[in-house]
């Protein structure tokens, strides 16, 4: 498997992980784990050297914990747990493709690590607005609204101190996968090495961020809720303003 091309697909719960996997793995020269029977074909769920997310409190948690960041200095990147990984993935994998991808989550504050592992790796890291990715994690979370967007603004500060150590990586917004899906395609085929694009087997709505923004509008508005979606937007306008995105002006640019 030194040929191989490894990526690695970063991005928090609900970030548009899941879309841009299935959209690259249908490229005739990419592998992408299906029908593993696991959550979302996640290979966090199959194998065996390090905990998955749940281990560290799951969606909108795992940031928090310091023991969740693994880098090339953890006790985990040894030989051993290299071939313990190539053969726990490889056997989903199919090994005739040159790229092999891999999407979990928590790769987001994990690629250190996984460079260490796998040194011809390559890192695509999807973002999304903090708002729909907090209001579509909150059922499930078991945590606020305000620590949701805190986790977002954590996790990814995180990525990007730790991108400093990255050989080759490309970043992209889920708002742009959505928008205008085969030039994003393009660009991260060029990135990985696939020549072509694969076939669009879904056209994602670019419209479908609408109704979260709308649900944030309606919070707002509230009588007992407004002051705390204001003390939300106070407190982290000029966090998430870093990575592009605003409380105030839709991720697309067009004033509420």
């Amino acid at each position: 498997m030194t040929d191989n091309t490894f990526v690695f697909i970063c991005g928090l719960h609900k970030s548009g992980t899941s879309l841009l996997f299935r959209l690259l793995r249908e490229h005739p020269q990419v592998s992408g784990f299906r029908d593993t029977g696991v959550p979302r074909d996640e290979g966090q769920y199959l194998q065996s050297v390090y905990p998955p997310d749940r281990a560290f409190g799951g969606p909108g948690r795992f940031g928090f914990k310091r023991a969740a960041h693994f880098t090339e200095r953890s006790s985990l990147v040894t030989e051993s747990n290299r071939q313990t990984l190539i053969k726990e993935w490889g056997s989903y994998w199919d090994l005739s493709k040159p790229v092999l991808i891999e999407k979990t989550p928590a790769n987001l504050i994990r690629s250190r690590f996984l460079q260490a592992l796998f040194p011809n790796s390559k890192f695509i890291v999807i973002r999304r607005h903090p708002v729909p990715v907090a209001l579509a994690t909150v059922k499930w979370s078991g945590t606020s609204l305000y620590s949701l967007i805190k986790h977002w603004v954590t996790c990814h500060q995180i990525w990007e101190r730790d991108k400093e150590y990255i050989k080759e990586f490309l970043e992209l917004k889920y708002e742009d996968l959505v928008r205008d899906p085969m030039n994003e395609l393009k660009r991260m085929c060029e990135f990985i090495g696939g020549d072509g694009l694969p076939e669009l087997t879904a056209t994602p709505d670019p419209s479908f961020d609408d109704g979260y923004f709308g649900t944030w509008r309606s919070l707002k508005r509230e009588r007992y809720i407004r002051i705390y979606i204001k003390l939300i937007e106070q407190r982290f306008q000029k966090h998430i303003k870093e990575f592009g995105y605003s409380f105030y002006f839709k991720a697309w640019g067009k004033k509420r």
